[in-house]
């Protein structure tokens, strides 16, 4: 959840700023700083901040300015973040992983 949340901020903030004041270098240090930022104000963690900063990356060197990529891409970043979720909440864990678990307790609670 948190890769979908820093594409979100990433993307919607680059292609934002970037549709306004165009490109450069000085744009992208500018973008991926309000990106951070953002991201660091909504109470993200490390893993928001930098997939935010990635993101404006992304978008401010690749998409033109007033182009729709940067939207084509948060919409391609959400139907892969929902995808990831679903696979997740459909398929089980791995049985060697709750065997260990089941294991490890089993053998605690017989030496007691």
């Amino acid at each position: 959840m948190e890769l979908i949340v820093g594409v979100g901020v990433g993307i919607a903030i680059g292609d934002v700023l970037i549709s306004a004041i165009g490109t450069g270098p000085w744009q992208i240090a500018l973008v991926v700083a309000l990106a951070m930022s953002v991201a660091v104000l909504l109470d993200g963690g490390a893993v928001i901040t930098g997939q935010a900063a990635v993101s404006a990356i992304l978008v401010a060197t690749l998409c033109l300015p007033g182009a729709t990529s940067g939207v084509s891409r948060l919409v391609d970043g959400l139907i892969g973040g929902a995808t990831g979720l679903l696979v997740v909440g459909l398929f089980r864990r791995s049985v060697s992983a709750s065997a260990v678990l089941v294991t490890g307790t089993g053998n605690q609670g017989a030496s007691s």
